[in-house]
């Protein structure tokens, strides 16, 4: 019977890049949250792994005053975690996993994580291949720019470099100082306990 119900729940997770996600959602399907965190958070990487007794993560981010999350995708623990060989300032194809390309690389200092609906990856800080390569790096607006890549920068210490949709750390305009607008979006992980 237990087998069965986990089978259940394993059917309902949804594929892809997921949007405008609730926290009702996720806990119908069973997910419990870990750690939703500011991108203002340092070392985010060192905060979020490992997940003992996990069998599937999610990875998300959000803008701080919503309360829907505005992009995320979910994954196999096992997968999530697993260091690929990535380059840096080179285009590469991510890791096709429950239908979206994923990365992680603890071989780069800044252990970027994320994903993307897209195959193609380009770690400029974040994933910028829509801006870097697709228009030259000349046109980073909002409106040239994927809504489904979600980026981090995971082990910097004095802030986190981050992407949320077609959000930025390098195109996002608030009036305010420089490191302030990293209050202004978040980093959400939920899990799937073992069962």
């Amino acid at each position: 019977m237990r087998f069965l119900l986990f089978g259940l729940v394993f059917a309902e997770i949804p594929k892809g890049v997921v949007r405008n996600t609730t926290y009702d959602i996720l806990e119908k399907l069973g997910f419990q949250k870990w750690y939703s965190q500011t991108f203002y958070d340092s070392y985010l990487i060192n905060k979020i792994k490992p997940i003992q007794n996990s069998s599937w993560i999610f990875l998300g981010c959000r803008e701080s005053n919503s309360t829907s999350i505005k992009l995320g995708h979910f994954s196999p623990t096992e997968t999530f975690f697993k260091s690929q060989d990535i380059p840096a300032q080179e285009t590469f194809t991510g890791r096709l996993v429950n239908g979206a390309f994923t990365y992680y690389s603890t071989d780069i200092p800044s252990e970027p994580i994320g994903f993307s609906a897209a195959p193609e990856i380009y770690l400029y800080n974040v994933d910028s291949f829509d801006c870097t390569i697709q228009n030259n790096g000349t046109d980073c607006n909002y409106e040239n720019m994927d809504w489904h890549r979600m980026s981090v920068h995971s082990n910097y210490p004095y802030g986190t470099g981050w992407r949320c949709g077609e959000v930025t750390q390098q195109n996002y305009q608030a009036q305010v100082p420089f490191y302030d607008f990293l209050y202004d979006y978040s980093i959400e992980i939920l899990f799937l306990e073992k069962k």
